[in-house]
């Protein structure tokens, strides 16, 4: 019952947040992040971990080499800042999305769907940077449990996007069945 119960605060803490300036500052942060992530991508070499969609301990290991010693202070220490505030902001603005595009009696169960994506992709940070931190050298063990995460999060993304692009046709359709068609007649609706 306590996930329940998660599911519905969740619910409530995003239908009080979704007024159009906060809504407008998650946007701004969100882009600021971005284009954190495009610097730091300047400043490594190869694609960073988390934005593949999985990979193994050897390709963990190549990329830790590739970036050793400073490369890899420079992706622990933003998978531990930036990327750590990073999914609360989407995580918010996917939430939002859910709960425009659902009533709240299946919003509140598919929030549970962002929520998903951004556990697995903190899990997925913390693990990466302790790998950036410890990297000795060796293939990282830890990158097949990092590598799932990452997996695990762009899975749960693949997920989202057909269930929220069902809800806004679904309520699309409604809005203009309301608007267009004739709504019935009261004596209708009593026989019914």
């Amino acid at each position: 019952m306590a996930g329940w119960t998660t599911c519905t605060a969740l619910d409530s803490l995003l239908r009080h947040t979704a007024r159009w300036y906060v809504i407008l500052l998650c946007i701004v942060a969100f882009a600021a992040c971005q284009g954190a992530f495009r610097w730091r991508a300047e400043h490594l070499v190869g694609p960073a971990l988390d934005v593949r969609i999985w990979y193994t301990p050897d390709e963990a290991k190549a990329f830790f080499a590739a970036n050793e010693p400073d490369g890899n202070r420079l992706y622990a220490a933003t998978q531990l800042t930036l990327d750590v505030v990073f999914p609360f902001f989407y995580g918010a603005l996917l939430g939002w999305i859910m709960i425009g595009a659902y009533p709240a009696e299946y919003a509140r169960y598919l929030l549970l769907i962002p929520l998903a994506i951004v556990a697995f992709d903190l899990a997925e940070n913390l693990m990466t940077a302790v790998m950036a931190l410890t990297f000795s050298g060796e293939a990282v063990v830890q990158g097949c449990a990092a590598g799932g995460y990452t997996l695990a999060k762009w899975i749960m993304t693949s997920v989202y996007v057909p269930v929220v692009f069902a809800g806004l046709i679904l309520k699309l359709t409604r809005w203009i069945a309301g608007r267009y068609l004739p709504a019935p007649e009261a004596s209708d609706t009593a026989a019914r």
